[in-house]
């Protein structure tokens, strides 16, 4: 497969990442965008090692998006090394040192935590080793001068499809559970407040419990049958940031001999075959597929970086609704 030349030299590099990625945003509402100015020196062809550090990649989403960021490396010719923080702040800043000591030429986070992870980051930067933060925003940190550029998901945007869908789609008025992924999370505070926002400004939405669930699906399945025992059962939609919390939502609701995908609608985010295949059996009403088949998207936008192309600073990644109408089909893709 085609190796890129190698890219910059190890001082080029420090030089664009540091100065030469500047955007502002047009007067026309463009999005932000780079474009390295410095001098682009290609040396000898080499094998470029990309480091590629995951806050957990404990569920189906993460361990396939993980997976396929190592695949598409790969298939470019690139050295990837992937290490798994196990949601440990900590170790993410250990595993991110890491990988700067093994000359990785560039490091991609996917944050645990929004803040904590700034001195990952300051690590990459201090070495010169260019960072390029996954999936999730950071604070205090920015693009260009901290890191070269975010590829996330645009969490609010989610969270107002899941919200919308359900209005265009359901019957209401609506008594909802919401089962939310972990406090400290960025993605997770958007999924929410995108939809949260939305069902208020819109009426018809009585939230009737918020709990959070951690991504987890043992943890939703607790928190749902805590709820159902509180409330008795008196909801008809449930909300889940994640498809693993939807998967537990649905186990407690069974159990407890809730009709789930007549009396209680889900909608939820991520699209696994196992979520997909509840689409299929009704259980799950809509889901919103934030595609981990990510790799080459990614890899396209981080080459657009070393050519010296024009790139986003906050590129939003791709994502499509799943519901009846698309299931059968979405599930022959599906992961």
């Amino acid at each position: 497969m085609k190796k890129l030349l190698a890219l910059i030299l190890a001082s080029i590099m420090v030089m664009s990442f540091v100065t030469g990625c500047g955007g502002t945003k047009s007067d026309s509402g463009a999005a932000s965008t780079g474009k390295d100015s410095s001098t682009q020196q290609k040396t000898e062809e080499k094998q470029l090692r990309v480091g590629v550090s995951y806050g957990n990649i404990s569920s189906q989403f993460d361990s396939a998006c993980s997976n396929d960021i190592v695949e598409a490396g790969t298939a470019r010719g690139y050295d990837v090394l992937l290490t798994n923080a196990e949601s440990d702040t900590q170790k993410q800043i250990t595993d991110v040192e890491d990988l700067i000591s093994r000359s990785c030429d560039v490091i991609l986070i996917q944050p645990i935590d929004k803040e904590a992870v700034a001195p990952a980051i300051d690590a990459c930067k201090k070495a010169g080793v260019p960072a390029i933060v996954l999936h999730r925003p950071v604070l205090n940190r920015s693009a260009p001068d901290d890191f070269v550029m975010s590829m996330t998901s645009d969490g609010i945007y989610q969270g107002q499809l899941c919200c919308q869908w359900a209005i265009d789609n359901l019957e209401g008025p609506f008594k909802v559970v919401e089962l939310m992924g972990p406090t400290a999370v960025q993605e997770a505070q958007d999924r929410g407040s995108g939809f949260d926002n939305l069902a208020e400004s819109n009426g018809g939405f009585e939230f009737v419990a918020k709990q959070n669930a951690d991504w987890d699906r043992v943890l939703a399945r607790n928190a749902m049958e805590n709820i159902i025992q509180a409330t008795g059962g008196d909801f008809n939609l449930v909300y889940t940031h994640n498809e693993e919390m939807a998967f537990g939502a649905i186990a407690a609701m069974e159990q407890a001999g809730i009709n789930v995908g007549t009396d209680v609608k889900v909608v939820t985010i991520d699209a696994s075959k196992e979520c997909i295949q509840n689409i299929l059996d009704g259980k799950i009403a809509m889901t919103l597929n934030y595609d981990p088949h990510q790799g080459n998207e990614i890899f396209d936008q981080i080459e657009r970086w070393m050519n010296g192309e024009e790139y986003e600073l906050s590129y939003i990644l791709s994502q499509t609704i799943i519901d009846s109408s698309n299931a059968a089909e979405a599930l022959e893709k599906a992961y």
